[in-house]
């Protein structure tokens, strides 16, 4: 037998369009993690960090905190299946929840802030940054 015939014989015994449709899911089926919405995500809740969500907006802070953390337990879980079965639309939802969630967050903590300096008369030669304000003041001279 030649190295023709034998190449003959493999070609018929094999179909060809299923092998080269497997080679071609292969290359384009693994999914890649939404990079660009995943680092949006985590900008934008180290602004509102920036912005003291913490001292002025707890709770929203506090739910941009619990979307990333799914964000990360998604992006896990996803990296470790296999490859084929790979899906980051999930991961990308909850991204775009998360960046949501954070902006809503450093909104919400300027909003706190801006209530709570205006609670309080000072001339423009004193130093906002030097008043020592605790958050739960602004609700309670709102009030007054």
């Amino acid at each position: 037998m030649t190295a023709a015939s034998v190449l003959s014989h493999l070609m018929k015994r094999i179909p060809v369009l299923p092998v080269l449709a497997g080679v071609a899911l292969l290359s384009v089926a693994c999914a890649k993690e939404p990079t660009e919405a995943l680092n949006a995500a985590k900008s934008a809740l180290a602004a509102a960090k920036t912005a003291e969500a913490a001292d002025y907006a707890p709770a929203a802070l506090a739910a941009a905190e619990t979307a990333a953390a799914a964000l990360e337990a998604e992006i896990k879980a996803q990296s470790e299946k296999f490859g084929l079965t790979r899906s980051y639309t999930k991961a990308a939802e909850l991204a775009t929840a998360a960046k949501s969630a954070a902006e809503k967050a450093a909104a919400e903590a300027v909003t706190g802030k801006e209530l709570l300096i205006g609670n309080y008369e000072a001339d423009g030669a004193e130093k906002i940054d030097r008043l020592s304000l605790r958050p739960y003041e602004a609700r309670v001279y709102r009030l007054l």
